[in-house]
């Protein structure tokens, strides 16, 4: 209970952090910086319309796909992106979720902390269900696993993952897939 209310807290501060940064900086249109273009990308004005705030989100995912970046740039991109629920951008969370935010790792042992991916996907909610089921089932690694199984408790996406489970089962061949779509539902019973 006490690292879900420090986790709305944090939330909750990150997102008037963000605002505030946002009314504090210019638009612009070209990135010189990007470690300080982000902010400028979520600018309030910028934001009106679900046209902006999908080009806005095809470029942070254009940029957050490059492996050569660096990791706090790479965690800014993925707060950014689950802020704009830019729901193409779930996969290749997915595929970074192991992405490790080094200045915490010393000091928290809080999952979404440490691996800002799941946090992110997290945050998409109900969105990110298909996404990550289809993930959790075909993941042959057991700590991706769990840090899938994280997404969804921290989401709060358990009984949407539920009817999703169920209705998957029923629709699909394959006696291995459906055996896996059965532990993780049992995984919440």
């Amino acid at each position: 209970m006490r690292r879900q209310l420090a986790l709305g807290i944090f939330l909750f501060w990150m997102s008037c952090s963000l605002v505030l940064m946002c009314h504090q900086s210019r638009a612009t249109s070209e990135i010189t910086n990007p470690a300080q273009s982000i902010p400028s990308l979520l600018n309030a004005k910028s934001l009106d319309t679900e046209e902006a705030r999908m080009r806005i989100g095809k470029e942070l995912l254009h940029d957050f796909s490059k492996s050569d970046e660096d990791s706090k740039l790479q965690i800014q991109r993925a707060m950014a992106l689950a802020y704009l629920k830019y729901v193409p951008a779930i996969p290749e969370m997915i595929n970074k979720l192991e992405l490790q935010d080094s200045s915490t790792l010393l000091n928290e042992s809080a999952v979404d902390v440490v691996f800002p991916c799941v946090r992110a996907l997290a945050l998409y909610g109900d969105a990110a269900v298909p996404y990550v089921v289809e993930a959790y089932l075909i993941e042959n690694s057991e700590s991706r696993k769990g840090l899938l199984l994280n997404v969804i408790k921290i989401g709060g996406m358990k009984s949407k993952v539920q009817v999703y489970i169920r209705e998957f089962v029923s629709s699909r061949e394959g006696e291995i897939t459906k055996a896996r779509a059965k532990n993780l539902l049992q995984s919440f019973q």
